[in-house]
């Protein structure tokens, strides 16, 4: 059902900032999103509440904003996020499963298959072989078949078909009743024509996997069956971009323009406070610092996810770079209905009040307290809108008429610096400013 809250199709921008921008100019203040590595929150989660705040804060405070996954990749790599454990667990569970199945033990190969599939939803754009995804679904089918459960078991092989459209099995190692079956699972996939999906990413030249094989470089397109996907868009220099396709259609078109890798070591003493504490010591300021300088933000808006049960937790926490001013943390209770975050994300995203404070922000013009009657059909505009004419009009008709925001999810990236030989020169003399420049003032809110 397209409806569905995870019936994304995700959209990721880059835009390259002139040299000549400095921190607070420019037209419209801009606010990066860095997300803390989060180890078990399931990655469609992460993709659709990062996406609601960023929409948010654009609605609410009318600011440019960069957000995903691929933004706090760049500072943290894997470091805190539990994705080479997922990762190690989810092979080791798959390994397990086939093997309780051929030992004929069928309420082990279920229980196995189905730790698997929870390890997946946290590491699956991680995983580089192919056979894993289809070895997953095939033998949790054929354990649901001999144990009764047909329905299942037809979802299981659709899904291993999905994965891999050639697939079959073996007459001479499954009986026919077994066979039949799954062929009939295969037939009722493939009777629909496949999504051609087009993945183009900026750089131009990044290697695409496809649920683990790899499709080519980019621009490249790839044929998809409905079911769950993985995309993973690779280049030297740049942090991994991921996306989790929903159990539904896929999109047309996946545009992953990526974000330069942080230059430094992850700021591992940051990531321990960053939440935690009351208020920050001079040190981790001095980390915010850096951080604002290589994305050229006016201001971080620190954001933590976890999970509770089966609720999901958001912590966040507000610095605003000039005047400075660094907010407490604050938890906030998301719930365990996806459908209900965007509402909540909205009251969030009301809470940082000291956005209103950021130089060169101007506060969009709505007459609804959170952004307007209806923010989900909101797109994010580029960077510099000025420099192509065509591509505003674009987006004008696409404001205007273009689909909900769970089918068209735009994250306008913005990374400063002009990048010449692997440097960014406009960061370099930013950073080189005088140290009186950074004086801590530190002001809780009224």
């Amino acid at each position: 059902m397209r409806a569905k809250i995870l019936g994304i199709s995700l959209v990721l921008v880059l835009v390259l900032l002139p040299s000549s921008w400095a921190l607070g100019g420019g037209e419209k203040a801009f606010i990066t999103v860095l997300p803390l590595p989060s180890k078990n929150v399931p990655l469609s989660i992460q993709d659709q509440v990062l996406a609601a705040i960023a929409r948010q804060l654009r609605k609410q405070y009318g600011a440019r904003v960069l957000s995903g996954r691929a933004v706090g990749r760049a500072v943290w790599g894997t470091f805190g996020s539990g994705l080479k454990e997922a990762s190690m667990r989810f092979i080791s569970r798959v390994s397990e499963g086939k093997q309780a199945y051929q030992q004929l033990r069928v309420g082990r190969t279920l229980k196995k298959m189905e730790a698997a599939l929870r390890y997946q939803q946290l590491c699956g754009p991680e995983i580089r072989n192919p056979a894993l995804f289809t070895d997953l679904h095939v033998f949790a089918g054929l354990a649901h078949l001999a144990g009764g459960k047909q329905d299942k078991a037809m979802a299981a092989f659709r899904q291993a078909v999905s994965h891999d459209p050639g697939l079959v099995l073996s007459r001479r190692r499954f009986p026919p009743d077994v066979v039949n079956t799954f062929t009939r699972a295969k037939r009722q996939l493939l009777s629909n024509q496949p999504t051609q999906v087009s993945i183009v990413s900026r750089p131009a030249g990044a290697e695409v996997y496809m649920d683990g094989k790899l499709q080519g470089t980019t621009p490249v397109a790839a044929p998809l069956y409905p079911g769950r996907h993985f995309v993973r868009v690779e280049l030297e220099g740049y942090s991994p971009w991921t996306l989790s396709l929903p159990d539904d259609f896929p999109p047309k078109e996946i545009k992953a323009l990526l974000v330069p890798l942080w230059s430094g070591d992850p700021p591992k003493e940051l990531l321990a406070k960053a939440i935690a504490v009351e208020e920050f010591a001079e040190p981790e300021m001095a980390q915010l610092r850096l951080l604002a300088g290589f994305f050229r933000a006016n201001a971080l808006v620190l954001a933590s996810l976890s999970q509770n049960g089966r609720n999901t937790h958001l912590g966040i926490r507000l610095l605003v770079v000039e005047p400075e001013i660094a907010t407490r943390a604050r938890l906030f209770n998301l719930g365990s209905d996806p459908g209900e975050y965007n509402r909540k994300v909205r009251g969030v995203v009301g809470t940082l009040k000291d956005l209103r404070r950021v130089r060169g922000l101007k506060l969009a013009d709505n007459s609804e307290p959170f952004g307007g009657e209806n923010p989900d059909r909101d797109l994010f505009r580029p960077m510099d809108e000025s420099r192509d004419h065509d591509r505003e009009k674009k987006l004008k008709r696409i404001r205007n008429s273009g689909p909900d925001w769970y089918e068209s999810w735009w994250f306008w990236t913005i990374v400063g610096g002009v990048v010449v030989a692997g440097g960014v020169t406009g960061l370099t003399v930013w950073l080189m400013q005088p140290e009186e420049s950074w004086t801590l003032v530190i002001q809780p809110p009224p």
